[in-house]
């Protein structure tokens, strides 16, 4: 004998419709092998859809298909999203974030040990703001600051924790104060540059070395 069932209820509705929204978001997260999809100029394809595909995709290692080389997030076929690449031994070698296909974020690459290589910040597509980079020990190696792609301001590198040289930017241009250290710590060379040439007065050692006036126009 067969029962015949009356319309379903409004909490069946419900619960099914819930049951398709966590599969449907289940399909989204799945990681799809970048190899699969279609590349045209900077765009992803879905094989199937020919569509601008959006969700998670990831590679692999030529010599080593199961080993992760990276995953990145796509929207409408462009990078967005968080992007990671790895070194062949499995730990992260690069960590970025992209807005419609450009840097957009803070970035931080590494070594092959796993120490801080450089971290810093991309404002659409463009290094902007202070950076850092490390030796492969983890001690400080250079810090400095971008504005629109370009050093700008007190551009320092050290060894062994001291600072040893100091070099003085303004968009893009050495220019400004100069300083060099001894490996004591001593200061072994000061003076101002402008637009790379040196003027004023340099002291380098216990010797005074006398350049034409910072304020006199340098002609090449």
């Amino acid at each position: 004998m067969h029962v015949r069932s009356g319309p379903p209820t409004l909490r069946t509705l419900l619960a099914l419709f819930a049951l398709l929204s966590v599969a449907a978001a289940c399909e989204r997260t799945e990681e799809r092998p970048v190899d699969d999809l279609v590349r045209q100029g900077n765009v992803f394809l879905d094989p199937e859809t020919k569509e601008p595909y959006s969700g998670l995709a990831i590679a692999t290692f030529d010599d080593q298909p199961g080993v992760l080389a990276k995953r990145l997030t796509l929207r409408e076929g462009t990078y967005d999203g968080p992007y990671e690449a790895f070194f062949e031994n499995r730990r992260l070698s690069s960590r970025e974030i992209y807005r419609d296909g450009v840097r957009d974020g803070r970035y931080e690459w590494y070594f092959e040990n796993g120490q801080l290589f450089e971290e810093g910040t991309y404002v659409q597509g463009t290094l902007e703001g202070p950076y850092r980079a490390y030796w492969e020990n983890g001690d400080l190696y250079e810090e400095g600051s971008y504005r629109s792609g370009r050093f700008d301001g007190p551009r320092r590198w050290y060894i062994d924790g001291r600072l040893v040289e100091l070099v003085t930017y303004r968009d893009g241009t050495i220019d400004g104060l100069y300083e060099r250290y001894l490996e004591d710590g001593t200061l072994d060379l000061k003076g101002m540059l402008r637009e790379g040439t040196p003027c004023g007065m340099w002291i380098e050692g216990d010797q005074a070395i006398p350049y034409p006036d910072c304020s006199t126009r340098i002609v090449d």
